[in-house]
């Protein structure tokens, strides 16, 4: 499983690099089970990006956002690293569904916590 993770995470910074991002800090040992994996900055925005990946699914992995602890992992980080503290601050989800050693298929959501509508939070 860490291999997995390792690689997911490896393959979702390539992406991020891809699409203009610049990683901060990866992979990021979070409090949260190791959820926010990726630290990046997009424009003028940072983003606490977190990663979940499943093999052999019929659907993308699942996941479970908390919006207390991604803000209190994000208030913990930036405390360690002030500075990024004057930016705008962001939370993507990724969810990666492994196809094949050289294939994943890739979904991306941006600022997940937007109107604070995340998923099972009432």
């Amino acid at each position: 499983m860490k291999e997995i993770i390792k690689k997911s995470n490896q393959a979702i910074a390539a992406y991020l690099n891809r699409r203009g991002y610049e990683i901060v800090e990866q992979p990021w040992e979070a409090d949260i089970d190791s959820r926010v994996s990726i630290v990046a900055k997009d424009k003028d925005a940072l983003v606490f990006t977190t990663v979940t990946a499943c093999k052999d699914s019929d659907s993308f992995p699942a996941e479970h956002l908390n919006q207390e602890e991604l803000e209190g992992f994000a208030i913990k980080w930036l405390k360690d690293n002030r500075s990024h503290a004057d930016c705008a601050v962001r939370f993507d989800r990724i969810g990666l569904l492994i196809m094949s050693p050289d294939r994943a298929f890739i979904k991306h959501h941006i600022n997940v916590m937007s109107c604070s509508n995340i998923p099972g939070e009432e």
